[in-house]
């Protein structure tokens, strides 16, 4: 599909200004959300309580996609720490900003017993 067909498609599914909307109707109404909304939770056996997701570490999530442990270190296999993540935007920094930069952080961190 084209850029401009899509967006002819689109642009059928924005109403026009000062259209009124219908947002909520019947059972998700507001007024009648509050008292109408539990009771067909209790007939469909669901509790009226959200099942709050696990939410998987950055580290779990790239195991699970790389099939590697990201802080298990590929040569000795020992667990290394993370100190600090350094994101960079494309071509807003130089490989000699980010070597200054790195330069000025093993000047400035504190190492004791191996640990910041």
């Amino acid at each position: 599909m084209r850029v401009f067909t899509f967006i002819i498609y689109l642009n059928q599914h924005i109403p026009d200004k000062y259209f009124r909307v219908v947002r909520g109707y019947g059972l998700f109404s507001n007024r009648l959300k509050g008292e109408l909304l539990p009771r067909a939770r209790m007939s469909l056996g669901k509790s009226g309580e959200k099942e709050e997701p696990l939410q998987e570490s950055w580290r779990e999530r790239i195991h699970e996609f790389t099939g590697k442990d990201s802080l298990i270190c590929e040569n000795c296999s020992i667990e290394m720490n993370l100190i600090f993540v350094l994101v960079l935007r494309s071509g807003a920094t130089s490989l000699s900003s980010i070597c200054g930069f790195l330069c000025y952080l093993v000047k400035t961190l504190k190492f004791r017993d191996g640990k910041i």
